[in-house]
């Protein structure tokens, strides 16, 4: 029986690792270079030794650097220095960050050792990282991992897709670029097709064939050679946030229950992360431009909405309750919220969908009415008013209150903020004219 030596030559091991090994003397000098066997940004080991170190980093980095490697300095040497980042020239020109882990290899003085790893080479780039840290978009953070994904497995070929918001109005794949089934996987979400992950929970990865797939994903993933496909569904809140769905081919057993998997877990944990920060900022920018009392737009909101508007035949009302601070000195002000969110929820119902309610003040509403004619315009002003001054449910305290309405209309585009200047004038016309009524503005 053939037997092996348990034994290897400390060179030969170097050889093999992936990092890059330097050692470097005093002054900058690489002396040997090991490891990175498939290269190191475009560089090979064998060609590194006699080049100076800093031949290779940036230029926003090299003055820093600079000061470890004059020889007119009488730096100590630590033993083992704190690890950092650096920007790195590849050979193309091009820049890659690599983190660099250094080791005084004597105590005092006469070089370093120092290993350099590539962040693309981490099981989850740091560059994902970087990203997720600087306030990307997710679309951004998410294509940066399936296309991390698809570059760092070595032991199968993977093509990772991400369905955002599958139940929404708005679904979107997120694919690698250049990847094969990524049309496929567009062209199932775009039919409402949810049956990949219709089933799965929360939080929970289900592995199926090929054979199992929507004929309309199988067809091209049996073109591709895939054979099979975990999917996983993410949940925020309770409602379905992402899909991510990774199709895979030759992957023997032994991968798939182990690096391979492990890398997929990493994969859940930062897309997880990714869309549960987008949901809560989604919810933060939300709560900017929503009134906290009645749910309603608050005054920012309803200004961005009518810097956007650009129709025509457009109305604009402005509400003001008629002698609402009365409500308040009488009954308090836990009451006259009460009756605010009363107001704020008649005029809801007395809307149509597409019209824009917002609070601008503290008893001051405004409404956007658009693609309305004059009689239109008249009769949804009449109800609002009608709806406001019905009676008020028993329990608040206040039998009624009344308003007074000014709108302006205009029947050609227009700037929609001097509407609500016109509409402003005319309530205030109408609170000089008894309150309680309906004024048209100039």
């Amino acid at each position: 029986m053939e037997s092996f030596s348990t034994h290897l030559d400390p060179l030969t091991v170097l050889t093999h690792v992936r990092p890059l090994v330097l050692v470097i003397d005093r002054v900058g000098n690489i002396t040997d270079a090991h490891g990175a066997s498939d290269g190191f940004v475009g560089h090979h080991a064998h060609e590194l030794p006699g080049r100076h170190v800093l031949d290779f980093v940036s230029e926003s980095d090299r003055a820093d650097l600079m000061q470890m490697f004059l020889p007119e300095n009488d730096y100590p040497i630590l033993h083992n220095p704190s690890p950092f980042p650096i920007q790195l020239v590849g050979a193309d020109g091009q820049l890659e960050t690599a983190d660099v882990q250094p080791c005084g290899f004597t105590e005092h003085g006469g070089g370093w050792v120092v290993t350099i790893m590539p962040r693309r080479q981490f099981p989850t780039s740091m560059d994902v990282v970087d990203l997720l840290i600087d306030g990307a978009s997710l679309e951004t953070v998410l294509r940066a991992l399936v296309t991390h994904q698809v570059n760092s497995i070595q032991e199968a070929n993977v093509d990772p897709h991400i369905v955002l918001c599958p139940y929404g109005k708005d679904p979107r794949v997120i694919s690698p670029r250049g990847s094969s089934c990524a049309n496929a996987m567009r062209t199932l979400v775009e039919a409402q097709n949810d049956r990949l992950w219709r089933d799965v929970a929360s939080g929970q990865s289900v592995e199926y064939a090929t054979a199992q797939l929507p004929a309309v994903l199988r067809f091209m993933a049996e073109a591709d050679g895939f054979d099979s496909c975990t999917v996983t569904r993410i949940d925020v809140d309770g409602h379905a946030e992402c899909v991510l769905v990774t199709l895979i081919s030759d992957a023997s057993p032994a991968a798939m229950s182990g690096s391979v998997a492990i890398n997929q877990r990493e994969q859940i944990r930062f897309i997880t992360h990714a869309v549960r920060r987008d949901a809560a900022d989604r919810a933060l920018r939300a709560a900017a431009l929503e009134d906290a009392l009645t749910g309603l737009s608050n005054r920012g909101r309803f200004d961005q909405l009518l810097e956007a508007f650009d129709g025509a035949n457009a109305t604009l009302l402005f509400i003001d309750l008629d002698h609402f601070k009365a409500v308040n000195d009488q009954f308090g002000h836990r009451v006259g919220d009460a009756v605010l969110i009363e107001v704020a929820d008649r005029l809801r119902h007395a809307c149509r969908p597409t019209d824009l309610i917002a609070r601008i003040g503290g008893d001051e509403f405004a409404v956007l009415l658009t693609d309305t004619d004059e009689a239109t315009a008249r009769s949804i002003s009449e109800r609002l008013l009608a709806s406001i001054t019905d009676p008020l449910p028993e329990h608040l305290g206040p039998v009624s209150i009344s308003a007074s309405v000014g709108y302006a209309r205009r029947n050609a585009p227009t700037d929609v903020r001097d509407l609500l200047h016109a509409a402003d004038r005319a309530m205030l016309s109408g609170k000089r004219s008894g309150r309680s009524c309906v004024i048209v503005g100039d």
